[in-house]
């Protein structure tokens, strides 16, 4: 416990002396830096479009067959389109994503 209090002691007593940081530079701050700094609207261009299906959740649901109640299983799936831009400018990618639609495996109408 004495060998805690000391160590952090010491650490507290050094980072009082070395207002600095321990040495960690900051990031140089050249022209370009700052000349993109004072720009803010970015110039952003389509770079294309990717379409996914992703299975997401499964739930059940009854039905009736020859007066009998059965039970089925249903996957639910979303339909994923995910477009991606750059801004050439600033070197940045963003992407903006949407559920397109909700698929389910089993027609639920009850008509099997």
């Amino acid at each position: 416990m004495k060998r805690i209090v000391l160590t952090v002691t010491g650490l507290f007593c050094l980072s009082l002396a070395c207002p600095e940081g321990f040495g960690i530079a900051a990031p140089v701050e050249t022209e370009e830096r700052k000349e993109n700094r004072g720009s803010l609207s970015h110039e952003w261009i389509h770079i294309g479009t990717d379409h996914e299906t992703i299975e997401v959740d499964t739930h059940s649901y009854n039905y009736w067959k020859n007066f009998i109640k059965r039970t089925r299983s249903c996957l639910i799936s979303h339909e994923i389109k995910t477009e991606i831009f750059y801004c050439k400018l600033h070197d940045h990618t963003k992407t903006k994503s949407s559920v397109e639609r909700v698929i389910h495996s089993d027609n639920h109408s009850g008509k099997h």
